[in-house]
């Protein structure tokens, strides 16, 4: 009995041997080796620019993948974009309901063209069935004649000219019967009207006598349009008599007197006229039979001058037919629209049966 006992007693103390002398040592090993283990990660790792370059290089690769396709085949993806950006662009070309109300303005607009090549092109507002008319005159206010409209607008822009072409045998003192009459005051007018909403275009007018063709552009309008537009082009055309412009201009001793133009002149009423508002430019006006006599600074080249007179001063006075406008040119050199209307002090008078003329 005591024998197994120490056999027993003698196991334990073997055990407890064998854990403290190979137990603890091999965990000590696994915990030693756990260690360098994340150390021979750490020391391995790449830094942060090696997986940055890493990255951009799979990009490059992946950028080259999308790149092996055929050439059509990039074609048609550029074409593509190039559509979908013209489509975000392009105005609509479509027929609006009956119901929706659209009220239209229109303007008038005079454009001044040049000869220099630094000139902007006219741009001409136009509305759906509404028409727009284009007048050429030359800087003295006469109609320049069109001799050709150049337009690839066919079903989207309708285009007149206002004098047709002549087909007919030739007149008396007439070079040829072919083309338009120089001489017509409507030679140089079209009508333009869109057909469709939203059309942009261009076109281009050859005049008579001008080798440099006149473009402009064409822009459709929801609201608004020009009812008319007058291209004034800075030069003489054939129906101005350059050799008779200044006929008569210069001082004749013993020419005639004209007192109603001298009074107009220093701003005195002619005899029996009624006075004018001036509108637009500086001056005075009158009204006497079928004349208006005008003093301004303005140099008036339209409607007819029947007489002109100059002072020392800045102004000048002209005896006109009657007429409601006069277009003249400022001391800027550009076109003025001078508007002579009647005193409202004159209406009053007539409604009160004081008299006065009636000027129409």
């Amino acid at each position: 009995m005591m024998t197994t006992l120490l056999s027993r007693s003698q196991r334990g103390l073997d055990m407890k041997y064998f854990k403290a002398i190979v137990l603890i040592p091999l965990s000590v090993f696994c915990l030693t080796s756990t260690g360098l283990c994340y150390a021979e990660d750490d020391v391995n790792a790449e830094p942060p620019v090696v997986e940055q370059q890493r990255a951009g290089s799979a990009i490059v690769q992946r950028g080259r993948a999308a790149m092996i396709a055929d050439p059509q085949t990039i074609l048609n993806l550029r074409k593509d974009m190039q559509q979908s950006a013209a489509a975000r662009r392009a105005p609509i070309l479509d027929e609006f309901e009956p119901g929706i109300p659209q009220e239209i303005l229109d303007i008038d607009e005079m454009f001044e063209l040049s000869q220099r090549l630094d000139q902007t092109t006219p741009k001409v507002f136009l509305a759906k069935f509404q028409s727009t008319a284009i007048s050429f005159v030359d800087a003295y206010g006469k109609p320049w004649p069109i001799r050709k409209v150049a337009s690839y607008l066919n079903g989207l822009v309708a285009i007149e000219k206002a004098v047709p072409e002549r087909n007919g045998p030739a007149k008396e003192g007439e070079e040829s019967s072919q083309g338009t009459d120089l001489n017509d005051p409507q030679a140089g007018s079209i009508t333009v009207t869109a057909l469709k909403h939203g059309v942009v275009g261009n076109i281009t007018v050859y005049l008579y006598n001008l080798s440099t063709p006149i473009s402009i552009n064409l822009v459709g309008k929801a609201a608004m349009y020009h009812k008319t537009a007058t291209i004034k082009i800075d030069d003489a055309g054939p129906q101005t008599d350059v050799s008779r412009i200044h006929e008569n201009d210069g001082v004749v001793i013993g020419s005639k007197a004209d007192a109603d133009l001298n009074n107009a002149l220093y701003g005195v009423s002619p005899l029996g006229s009624e006075t004018m508002v001036v509108q637009g430019v500086e001056g005075k006006a009158w009204l006497k039979g079928d004349f208006i006599y005008l003093m301004t600074p303005v140099a008036v080249f339209s409607p007819q001058i029947f007489g002109a007179s100059h002072g020392n001063g800045k102004y000048r006075a002209y005896k006109l037919a009657k007429t409601t406008e006069a277009i003249g040119t400022n001391t800027d050199g550009k076109t003025v629209v001078i508007k002579i209307m009647r005193h409202p002090s004159s209406d009053i008078s007539e409604q009160n049966g004081l008299g006065g003329g009636t000027f129409k």
